[in-house]
């Protein structure tokens, strides 16, 4: 071998000489380049780092190699020679450091932890790391871009956070909406002269931007000559958002603000609902029709704001005002024809009948009131004729008084001021009543209420819908059938039955609410009136071209109610392992955990590859025929996930795998 090696240099002298000079040249200086590459001295001496250093040597990475993040690569020394023999050299650092090379260091499960920065926003790296969001993958640097050489109190880019969640979003909202970061509020806050907390408003499901009407200054617009900066002309890529953001933001790491203008986020706006001109001359009047609106002035009685205020309809917006209505100054209008006003503008904005409604909660206020006001005399003489003693008296008549406070309020309120509150208030004052007639030793002063005072549940027709009027059958979304509502009305059900008291709630009915009744006797249960997407899975009749129907095995001989029968909520998939285990052997239950868990992985596989096919549509021409046949993709894959999660691929595996591995396999980038 070393023969025949000697003979090779000897005849081919001149090459092996040139060859063996360029391989000291090339691989000496790059052995020594390596070996002091990690010293920032070493990337002074060719960079301008002055500024870069200082920076890095009061970070959290001081004590970390340079090279430990910018990795140049063996053949990087030559690379900066060529480029300053001939010219091209820049002395100025520019690098891109991957993700990889972050989480390394600061692995997911360490990050992965929700945080409270500035005890002021929630954030979990979780739902951004290697994420696709608003058309982009963002990475560590999108917001970490100065962690090591900016500001050591800067170790977070807020202008990107910004950027993301508000351009383009409603006017004061967030993208991802205000309590993702910022929770709920639980601080009391002062509005004109009176204090109320967040959280009953919350509860009642006001928006946030119901109060917080701008929440942004700035529109985060990209002028055109933010692209001429660094480019001669690229402005025919200036409306594809997915091409922009994924070559700056995902590839070349650029910070928002090289391209965005400046916003700024907090309290720019409030609401001025209550505000209005009234109380410029009035000081003083109309405070407790103020607080009735809003919803507070009542003892024991939490606040309940009126859904006009949720909704910041101004006094005028019901009460015109004299410029409005061409008045002069001096010219009063009758109690008669200020109510007829009032009931013109309900109907300016909702229609008829809500002109009757308005006059039928004058008529109930009132005897709603009426009633209180017997029950609070009837107290006040079992107190005066009670023999308790005088410290048991004394704290039946300081009841008593609470009630008498709250009767008042109401009275000089006004009950159509809001409503819901006045019932109530009004039930709380019953209550209060009765409780002072308790300590006297007497009987209950409320023991015959009347249908509007007796719960809330029980009052939804009362109060609104005998005049309103009720619809026969309403669609419901969960199941995704006609509810036949004048079939459950008419049974003498009480509405609190199926949907919440909270008003604004009210169509958010719980499947629970449904359980309660239906799943009672299963042999008499018909499950496919409400459940008929899962059972259509079951039973293998799924209407999808290219999806062949395969009922699952148990079909035919096991029904719905052999698995799923008086089953408590969240305890359902519990419930059905144990069904299996008894049934058949012990291994079926890791076999339904097995096939729960390919399950879960497939369809978030697949939910991933949706939302990405979603985004790159959004850069698309959507005039090509490439379009077009992506979109066809999308439709299809994105009917087939909405009917799995309502029919859950666990009620036939089979089907549900053949499904979802066409998706994926149709959703891969081609």
């Amino acid at each position: 071998m070393g023969d025949a090696l000697l003979r090779f240099f000897k005849r081919h002298r001149l090459g092996s000489i040139l060859a063996g000079v360029l391989i000291v040249l090339w691989l000496v200086p790059n052995l020594i380049f390596q070996a002091l590459s990690g010293s920032a001295t070493t990337c002074a001496s060719c960079h301008v780092m002055e500024p870069y250093i200082r920076a890095w040597n009061v970070s959290v990475h001081k004590d970390v190699r340079c090279t430990t993040c910018h990795k140049l690569g063996f053949n990087y020394f030559t690379k900066m020679e060529f480029a300053t023999w001939t010219g091209m050299y820049n002395p100025h650092p520019i690098t891109v450091v991957d993700d990889a090379l972050c989480i390394k260091c600061h692995p997911l499960s360490e990050i992965g932890k929700p945080v409270f920065y500035k005890n002021m926003v929630y954030f979990n790296h979780s739902l951004h790391v290697g994420k696709s969001v608003r058309e982009m993958l963002l990475t560590c640097e999108t917001c970490h871009p100065s962690v090591t050489h900016g500001s050591p109190l800067s170790t977070v880019d807020e202008d990107a956070c910004i950027s993301c969640h508000f351009i383009g979003a409603p006017r004061g909202e967030a993208i991802t909406g205000c309590p993702s970061c910022h929770g709920s509020p639980a601080k009391t806050v002062e509005l004109n002269g009176m204090s109320f907390n967040h959280k009953s408003y919350l509860t009642k499901g006001m928006l946030c931007n119901q109060c917080h009407l701008d929440v942004i200054t700035g529109n985060g617009d990209v002028p055109h000559n933010r692209c001429h900066k660094c480019h001669e002309d690229r402005s025919y890529k200036y409306d594809n958002p997915v091409f922009v953001h994924n070559t700056h933001v995902t590839k070349e790491h650029l910070t928002c603000d090289r391209c965005h203008t400046k916003m700024h986020h907090g309290e720019i706006h409030m609401i001025q609902a209550l505000e209005s001109g009234c109380t410029d001359c009035h000081k003083g009047r109309h405070n407790s029709q103020r607080e009735m609106y809003m919803g507070m002035g009542a003892l024991d009685t939490p606040p309940m704001p009126d859904d006009m205020f949720s909704t910041q309809v101004s006094c005028e917006g019901c009460h015109p005002s004299r410029k409005s209505r061409a008045l002069e100054s001096t010219q009063r209008l009758t109690k008669a024809q200020t109510l007829k006003e009032t009931a013109h503008a309900c109907v300016e904005c909702h229609g008829r009948p809500y002109d009757r409604l308005m006059y039928h909660w004058l008529n109930l206020g009132n005897s709603m009131l009426g009633y209180v006001h017997t029950a609070i005399r009837g107290a006040g003489s079992a107190i005066n004729g009670s023999h308790r003693g005088s410290a048991v008296k004394a704290r039946a008549r300081k009841l008593l008084n609470a009630a008498v406070f709250n009767s008042r309020f109401v009275s000089a309120a006004r009950p159509s001021h809001n409503i819901r509150y006045t019932q109530q208030i009004l039930m709380d004052t019953l209550d209060l009543a009765d409780r002072a007639t308790r300590l006297a030793g007497a009987g209950k002063v409320s023991g015959n209420r009347p249908l509007s005072l007796q719960s809330v549940g029980a009052s939804c027709a009362v109060l609104c819908h005998d005049t309103l009027g009720m619809p026969g059958t309403v669609k419901f979304a969960a199941l995704g059938v006609d509810f036949p509502h004048d079939l459950h009305a008419g049974m003498g059900m009480d509405c609190a039955a199926c949907h919440p008291t909270d008003h604004t709630m009210a169509m958010d009915i719980k499947i629970d609410a449904c359980a309660g009744c239906h799943h009672q006797n299963k042999s008499t249960a018909n499950c496919t009136l409400c459940h008929g997407v899962p059972a259509s899975l079951y039973n293998g009749d799924v209407r999808f071209p290219g999806v062949p129907p395969t009922p699952n095995v148990m079909s035919g001989s096991v029904g719905c109610a052999d698995c799923h029968a008086r089953m408590k909520p969240g305890t359902v998939y519990a419930a059905v392992k144990g069904r299996c285990i008894a049934c058949h052997v012990t291994s079926y239950g890791k076999l339904l955990d097995t096939w729960s868990t390919l399950y879960t992985r497939k369809y978030e596989k697949a939910e991933l590859l949706l939302k990405n096919a979603s985004i790159m549509l959004e850069g698309m021409d959507k005039n090509t025929t490439s379009y077009r046949r992506a979109k066809a993709r999308y439709d299809d894959a994105n009917a087939k996930i909405s009917y799995l999660t309502k029919a859950n691929g666990l009620h036939n595996m089979l089907v549900t795998d053949r499904m979802l591995n066409g998706i994926i396999a149709e959703l891969k980038v081609r």
